[in-house]
């Protein structure tokens, strides 16, 4: 019985023993020292550090000098914006008082038109138009750079059209009709113009000495100038659409520039 017991003591402390040396050798395990870190590790890294930083920096100053050279640009831009803004509205200012002026003169039908009067306010619009003559009926007419000449056919030049100019855009166009008057007078065509009750605004004035008539077409939105000339031809100058404003002033430039060849 009591080697029983004996035995059973001696177990439980072997037991205890391989416990307490398995345990001990985990410890010491887990206890063992880290790998040794090198001077040179820690200066690399203290290197690497402040490298990044020097970096983050430049960048920094990068994107300052880039941010402010943006502003600067965005700045100058702006005030040369400004200063077309402005030149721009001046010119506009410029351009709107010679075209008033050109219109008070021209909307004045009983005024004698005279193209010196005209071609001082011409001078402020800065348009280089150029004279074209129309020898057949011994006058010349002052024609801007945007009316083109269009190509006449035999039918219109059987039908007595000298020539006929459009703008690209077709915003502006010009024909001029040149046919036997068969002796009429400029008053009884004026006559025929009144009771045809398509017209409007028919009257007489003089365009650099010559006596001429003026009517107008509202529906189509044309504008009449009308001359009979020494060898008895009606010489008729259209205009249209004198809806656009600015193509109203340039049918009125170009009808006060018609004069003698």
């Amino acid at each position: 019985m009591k080697n029983k017991t004996l035995k059973k003591f001696l177990l439980a402390l072997l037991t205890i023993s391989v416990l307490s040396t398995a345990a001990s050798i985990c410890a010491a395990e887990s206890a063992e020292p880290a790998e040794d870190v090198s001077e040179s590790d820690v200066m690399a890294g203290a290197e690497k550090s402040e490298s990044d930083e020097e970096a983050d920096a430049q960048t920094d100053e990068i994107d300052e000098a880039a941010d402010s050279q943006a502003d600067e640009n965005d700045e100058a831009a702006d005030a040369q914006a400004d200063e077309i803004d402005e030149t721009a509205d001046a010119q506009a200012d410029e351009i709107d008082e010679a075209t008033d002026e050109i219109d008070e003169t021209a909307d004045d039908a009983s005024a004698a038109l005279q193209w010196e009067d005209i071609q001082e306010e011409l001078d402020k619009l800065d348009i280089e138009g150029e004279f074209i003559n129309l020898d057949e009926a011994g006058v010349k007419i002052w024609m801007p750079p945007f009316l083109i000449a269009d190509e006449l056919t035999d039918e219109d030049k059987e039908n007595g059209y000298l020539g006929y100019y459009q703008q690209e855009d077709k915003k502006g166009c010009v024909s001029i009709l040149y046919v036997d008057s068969y002796g009429i007078t400029l008053e009884e065509y004026a006559g025929l113009i009144d009771e045809d009750g398509s017209f409007t605004e028919i009257a007489f004035c003089k365009v650099n000495g010559m006596d001429a008539l003026t009517y107008k077409n509202d529906q189509s939105v044309e504008v009449f100038v009308t001359f009979i000339t020494e060898d008895e031809h009606i010489l008729e100058f259209t205009f249209w659409p004198v809806s656009n404003d600015y193509f109203y002033t340039i049918a009125q430039i170009m009808a006060a520039s018609i004069q003698p060849i």
